[in-house]
């Protein structure tokens, strides 16, 4: 288990706490946040396992468009936040 510190307080949090699994195909990550319900967070562990016990799937794009997450923060440091994520065309 390890926790990251955040640069931007996110939904309420300073630090991003993950479980990582060192499986026979890699690595996977466990990451839910404290306020998924059960239904929601129910698929991130089977995920995880299988990023760690299971092949990875063949490669079938060069390139997956990324989005940006802007957390709360002043309208005058959302551009800097952007910034953060070059390519990015949509910001949630």
């Amino acid at each position: 288990v390890v926790a990251l510190p955040m640069r931007v307080r996110f939904r309420g949090i300073t630090a991003r706490e993950v479980a990582l699994i060192d499986g026979p195909a890699g690595w996977g990550e466990f990451g839910a946040f404290v306020e998924y319900e059960p239904a929601e967070a129910a698929a991130i562990p089977e995920a995880s396992q299988c990023a760690a016990y299971r092949p990875l799937p063949q490669v079938q794009r060069t390139r997956i468009p990324i989005n940006a997450t802007v957390p709360a923060v002043a309208a005058g440091a959302v551009a800097d936040v952007l910034a953060r994520f070059p390519g990015a065309r949509t910001a949630k």
